[in-house]
């Protein structure tokens, strides 16, 4: 069950650990991670923003050649138009006129 982002408790969590949401989820300590996992059942749309991010790095870090690179960052593209967010959605306009 996702908690309401307007809790005081969730606020005050996220406040004093969100330096843990932009941490590489291969780079979190076990304690992190169950506080990372615990922040991402606050709200559907912070779970999908920490998922896109996770995949922008999985893409950035295995891509072999310029073919699987191209898919990955169609597939990484479509990933972020299915998030209902203003940032993410400007995020996409420049990755988009940048792809090149």
């Amino acid at each position: 069950m996702f908690w309401v982002l307007t809790t005081s408790h969730a606020r005050q969590q996220l406040k004093r650990n969100f330096r843990l949401i932009g941490k590489r989820a291969d780079q979190l300590s076990e304690k992190e991670a169950k506080l990372v996992n615990q922040f991402l059942q606050y709200s559907e749309t912070l779970r999908a923003v920490y998922e896109w991010k996770e995949a922008f790095i999985t893409w950035y870090d295995c891509c072999g050649n310029h073919r699987l690179a191209v898919k990955g960052f169609e597939r990484w593209i479509e990933q972020g138009e299915q998030i209902d967010h203003p940032t993410v959605q400007n995020c996409l306009k420049t990755m988009n006129n940048w792809q090149e």
